[in-house]
């Protein structure tokens, strides 16, 4: 992929590049540290060349097993460095395993998206106990995002192997955590 050049993930503190890539379905994305693909005998680019090659295979096998055939084929032995490897594969959700609703910057729309929560896991038949649970995460995260982020707010609730509630605003800052203080 062309990717806009940026400093590594964790660093912090550093601007960076975004991209919207679409990935067809069935894609298998491969995200990976240096440590996996380089070391003083073999350069970066042959070690990436590499991982390409171990993933290549059947497109149907379980991402565990691809994964461990490319950690195999480029760490025979112990790593120099940290080495990691994450794979994702694309898959597209039935449209009613997902609902998602657009709200207005206003604190009035607060009230319409948990309407509009409680409505739809009603529909998926979840419980009163989580129902009220989640009405109280959406209240929150949709007032968050209109208070502090930018317009357009985005409701997403994902049922899949479990309820995912996703709030986003149009701003481009990335979340930061913050810790209480101990003391006063």
């Amino acid at each position: 992929m062309d990717l806009p050049a940026g400093p590594p993930l964790g660093l912090g503190g550093l601007p960076f590049g975004c991209a919207d890539i679409e990935l067809p379905e069935d894609a298998m994305l491969a995200l990976y540290t240096d440590g996996l693909v380089e070391n003083r005998q073999t350069d970066i680019d042959a070690g990436i060349r590499s991982l390409c090659t171990a993933h290549s295979g059947p497109g149907n096998s379980r991402l565990d097993r691809i994964c461990d055939r490319g950690i195999t084929r480029l760490l025979p032995q112990a790593p120099e460095d940290d080495a990691a490897l994450l794979l994702l594969r694309v898959h597209a959700l039935a449209e009613s395993l997902v609902a998602t609703g657009d709200m207005a910057s206003d604190a009035a729309e607060v009230a319409r998206a948990r309407s509009l929560a409680l409505d739809q896991l009603a529909a998926w038949g979840v419980d009163e106990a989580a129902s009220f649970v989640i009405e109280l995460v959406v209240s929150e995260l949709v007032t968050n995002a209109i208070r502090y982020g930018n317009a357009p707010v985005r409701l997403r609730l994902i049922q899949e192997r479990g309820l995912i509630v996703e709030v986003s605003d149009g701003g481009h800052t990335s979340p930061h955590l913050r810790r209480a203080a101990t003391g006063r």
